[in-house]
């Protein structure tokens, strides 16, 4: 009876390792249509998911920026004002809002077609050493990551990912031997166009130069054109110099100091959600997925070998991202955050399919089962957060905000001490409340203010310090949220010590509104 049941156990097992080698050969022969109806898939929820999703504090600022009528108040408010990151973002995001329209579905494309870039060209690197299912695994990896957040969010970082993920791609197509030229060019672009995203892309210089390093010691010579490329793609971080050096300082009052603390936080933001499918794919392991053998030599998965030295040494560069930037931070910069960092997922999503294919012997039903379990852990997230949004969708703030404030007053001016607060409101509420937004700070003009530094560039701004409303005894509306980062509520006691009269007049939710006033001076 043992000896029927093994016999069976072991029938279903090589019939489930042929099915995924036959869904893997089929996948292969398929690849850019299936490529393509993916791509498609994708852009059509990212899409809807952009069009649907209220634009937030740091997207406003990229907003403002791309909308700026002439070129030198443009060149003047990524030196002057609020913003790190160098113009390509805005340039893509400005061209993007007049062709499709000025609301969030034109804000966000170029993020969209960003994380597009980056899925297929992850796609085509992992693909080639380990197979199409192994290649669907890696592409999840990345979009269990924080790929898909971006995927909607009109910043940077987005862009950062598709450009580094084509000079990835790039680089590994420019082996010594055959024509080259277009991945060399390519490789160049990539690097460019990453740099010019975001200052700090230049460290996929590091990664990428450790995999050359290691291809000259394997080829046992110096691929000139190589490093070429490498240098030149990076050296137009030297064009942003004149915008870094005008921006020196705020690097002291910046709010992401280096901390060697920081590395155990940036590991989980970049890997905290793959926690559970990988705990999945161990209780697979240790169901069977470990009895899989070897698989026929005329299989997908035997073709590939697994990744060359230099791109597991890429990978690994990768991989170690958090720690490079944190050194470099720490020595020169002086600033630094996880995001920054973004195309650390590069480095996971190559090595973990990897070793699942060094597990499985290279295996195709190694590959399925990665991207399987992937696959419904992030619908499964995902459906999630669309579901809840979907049974409980917030208020529209302007209607909400009108609301709260009827029967407040008309004319006193509104205070509001929480930058994103204030510039969310400003954006969303209607005109009339926003005209009287005031927004109070007690930083000084020294320190990183971006409220106050945007302020030059964007007409109805208004900046007061607490100390000017002080010593103005004018009554005012004092409007806080229990979700402030920096509580509005800092400024209640600066007008309580000037003589102010506080008074809570509205409670909604989480919003509260007071009114401050001040009794009439003595003449005398």
């Amino acid at each position: 009876m043992t000896t029927e049941v093994g016999i069976g156990e072991g029938e279903q097992v090589a019939a489930a390792r042929g099915w995924a080698e036959r869904l893997d050969r089929a996948l292969e022969r398929r690849a850019i249509v299936v490529v393509g109806l993916a791509l498609l898939a994708y852009g059509l929820l990212a899409a809807w998911h952009s069009a649907s999703k209220r634009i937030w504090y740091d997207e406003w600022f990229t907003y403002e920026i791309a909308r700026l009528p002439d070129l030198g108040q443009f060149i003047r408010a990524l030196g002057e004002g609020s913003e790190q990151t160098p113009p390509l973002d805005y340039l893509l995001s400005r061209a993007s809002l007049a062709l499709l329209g000025d609301g969030a579905w034109g804000l966000r494309a170029p993020s969209v077609a960003g994380v597009g870039v980056m899925l297929a060209c992850l796609y085509a690197v992992v693909a080639r050493r380990l197979g199409p299912l192994y290649a669907w695994g890696a592409v999840l990896v990345a979009l269990t990551g924080p790929a898909w957040f971006f995927a909607t969010e009109a910043r940077s970082y987005a862009l950062v990912l598709g450009f580094s993920a084509a000079a990835l791609l790039c680089w590994q197509r420019a082996e010594p031997g055959g024509s080259r030229r277009p991945a060399l060019a390519g490789l160049t672009f990539g690097i460019a166009g990453a740099v010019s995203s975001h200052y700090f892309a230049t460290i996929c210089l590091i990664p990428l130069g450790l995999g050359q390093l290691v291809r000259s010691w394997r080829l046992r010579r110096v691929d000139a054109p190589a490093w070429a490329a490498l240098v030149l793609g990076g050296a137009v971080v030297l064009l942003y110099v004149p915008l870094v050096l005008q921006k020196r300082g705020f690097i002291g009052t910046f709010w992401a100091r280096p901390a060697w603390a920081m590395l155990p936080g940036m590991y989980e933001y970049f890997i905290g959600l793959l926690a559970v499918p990988l705990a999945w794919l161990l209780v697979g392991w240790g169901a069977g997925l470990g009895r899989v053998r070897p698989p026929a030599e005329d299989s997908p998965s035997a073709r590939a070998s697994g990744f060359l030295v230099e791109e597991r040494a890429a990978a690994l560069g990768f991989v170690l991202l958090p720690v490079f930037g944190l050194l470099l931070a720490k020595a020169f910069l002086g600033l630094v955050d996880g995001r920054y960092l973004i195309t650390t997922v590069f480095g996971f999503a190559m090595l973990l399919p990897a070793c699942i294919a060094r597990a499985t012997r290279g295996a195709a039903a190694g590959g399925l089962a990665l991207a399987v379990v992937l696959g419904c852990w992030f619908g499964l997230d995902e459906g999630g957060k669309l579901l809840k949004a979907w049974k409980y969708p917030p208020p529209a703030p302007g209607p909400a905000a009108a609301a709260f404030f009827d029967g407040a007053g008309r004319s006193e001016p509104i205070l509001i001490a929480d930058e994103k607060v204030y510039f969310d409101a400003f954006h969303e509420w209607p005109a009339d409340l926003a005209a009287r937004l005031i927004y109070v700070t007690e930083r000084p003009p020294n320190m990183l203010d971006p409220v106050r530094l945007i302020q030059p560039f964007l007409s109805g701004v208004r900046v007061e310090s607490i100390g000017d409303r002080e010593t103005a005894h004018q009554p005012v509306l004092v409007y806080t949220t229990l979700r402030d980062e920096v509580p509005s509520q800092a400024s209640l006691p600066a007008l309580i010590a000037s003589g102010a009269e506080i008074r809570l007049i509205a409670s909604h939710g989480d919003q509260r509104l007071y009114r401050a006033t001040w009794s009439p001076r003595d003449p005398r």
